[in-house]
């Protein structure tokens, strides 16, 4: 696996603020070209919304046999159970034409010590204190939900579509 690096621009009245950040995402799938653009697409739509909000970050990992794979990461934020985790993420996942054809899936569930997505307001302040604050705190909350290491694996859950039993 190599590298990856993105960088983030942090913007204020007065200047641009570069920051570089290292491995971000690791994970690197083998998915073919229509299921990577997939997965970038319901990242960046629907799943981002749980990474910031719910403390649940889920991925891609296969789709084979009519079976999506998925990892669930998700921290204390999140308070559903790991069976209905598992089906309400997985069914979010159908909402395209190929992953529409599952009948199954099967995910991994991990349980992470700190939220694996990050919310942040930049201050309305001038004062250049301030804001060199809020970008240590920002750059400090992306390393540590980038860091997969503070994670413990919970267990793995299959299961059938309700819709596909009724065919």
């Amino acid at each position: 696996m190599t590298d990856m690096t993105c960088s983030f621009l942090l913007l204020s009245k007065r200047s641009l603020y570069p920051v570089i950040m290292k491995n971000i995402n690791k994970l690197k799938r083998n998915l073919s070209p229509e299921l990577e653009e997939i997965r970038v697409h319901h990242i960046h739509r629907r799943d981002k919304c749980y990474r910031m909000y719910g403390g649940l970050a889920s991925n891609l990992i296969s789709f084979e046999n009519q079976i999506i794979e998925l990892e669930i990461r998700f921290a204390d934020r999140w308070s559903k159970a790991p069976d209905v985790t598992a089906l309400q993420i997985a069914t979010g996942w159908k909402d395209n034409k190929i992953l529409n054809q599952a009948t199954g899936y099967l995910v991994h569930l991990f349980k992470r010590r700190s939220n694996p997505g990050v919310v942040a307001q930049v201050p309305k302040s001038e004062n250049q204190d301030k804001v060199d604050e809020f970008c240590s705190a920002f750059i400090a909350a992306l390393k540590a939900s980038a860091d997969n290491t503070n994670e413990e694996y919970l267990q793995s859950v299959k299961g059938v579509f309700e819709n596909q039993l009724k065919d």
